[in-house]
Order: C-alpha cells, then sequence, then structure tokens
C-alpha cells in the first residue's frame, strides 16, 4: 500500500480498470473491468485499490476526481 496509515478513510467508488496481460506468452491485451471498488485513501492524498480483475492501483485522490 503506497498510503502511511496514518489517517486512512475508506470510500467505494464506480471505476473502470485495465491490465495489461501476456497470454501463453504472446502479444499483451488488456484486461477490462468495471464495477464498484473500496479506495482507502490517507490524510496525504495518497490512495490505493484493487480492481475486480485484480490490477492493484496506486494513485492520489485529486487523480480520482476527489480535489483533495
Amino acid at each position: 500500500m503506497s498510503t502511511s496509515g496514518e489517517a486512512v478513510r475508506r470510500y467505494t467508488v464506480n471505476t473502470y480498470c485495465t491490465a495489461p496481460f501476456t497470454p501463453f506468452g504472446f502479444d499483451d491485451l488488456t484486461c477490462n473491468w468495471d464495477g464498484d471498488v473500496d479506495v482507502y485513501a490517507d490524510s496525504d492524498g495518497t490512495a490505493v485499490f484493487t480492481c475486480g480483475n485484480g490490477h492493484n492501483n496506486e494513485t492520489t485522490m485529486g487523480d480520482l476526481g476527489f480535489g483533495e
């Protein structure tokens, strides 16, 4: 987790995720998923969440549109 754990808050947001994967060693494809995820945000503005396709995301609350 990229959050420091000092003041973590949980938000549930609907999001769309993509993650590359390589089946059988061939070309990269994109695994698409959309739905509700729990986003864990820290007081410093960092945020982490895992999509339903298993893609771990480290971002900021600003990038998610929360303006923090």
